[in-house]
């Protein structure tokens, strides 16, 4: 019976002797959302979402104006699904599937209007999504989406 203590303590210990550290952030991934309004009234276009803004063009030429109507900025562990407020009391959802060593994270994201989408987004870039959500005041929402806290990099 001593030598499963014995053992359990080893492998306990294991990851300290070896210089190793296990933190709860390990298993948490910071994620950024923005949600964007875009409309076809105006030409101003923020300059934080300028780069979003021409890859929407690109489908979307007559939106015209874009604005970040607000950003969001919540960590949230692997496995897990977190709600994200966007514009009156629409939401997405954001699950963490994984988070990989090679800096790449694997994320669920579930924007109103739309069905679940799930991809690999590289950390540090925003993944924008039209939906097909119109404000009362006429305005497109875009849900843009980023992971940007990676996994530390191994010295």
């Amino acid at each position: 019976m001593w030598h499963r203590v014995l053992l359990s303590l080893v492998f306990l210990l294991a990851p300290a002797r070896l210089g190793l550290t296990l933190h709860a952030e390990d298993n948490e991934v910071q994620v950024t959302v923005l949600a964007i309004l875009a409309n076809p009234n105006d030409d101003k276009v923020c300059p934080k979402c300028a780069p979003i803004a021409a890859e929407i063009q690109k489908k979307e030429p007559n939106l015209t104006g874009f604005r970040i109507e607000r950003t969001t900025v919540k960590k949230v562990p692997v496995g897990k699904s977190v709600k994200f407020p966007l514009v009156g009391k629409v939401e997405v959802i954001i699950t963490i599937e994984s988070n990989a060593k090679d800096g790449k994270t694997s994320l669920t994201i579930e924007p109103p209007t739309l069905g679940a989408v799930t991809y690999n987004c590289k950390c540090g870039k925003f993944f924008p999504i039209l939906t097909r959500y119109i404000t009362p005041e006429g305005e497109r929402l875009i849900v843009a989406v980023m992971a940007d806290l990676c996994p530390a990099k191994a010295p």
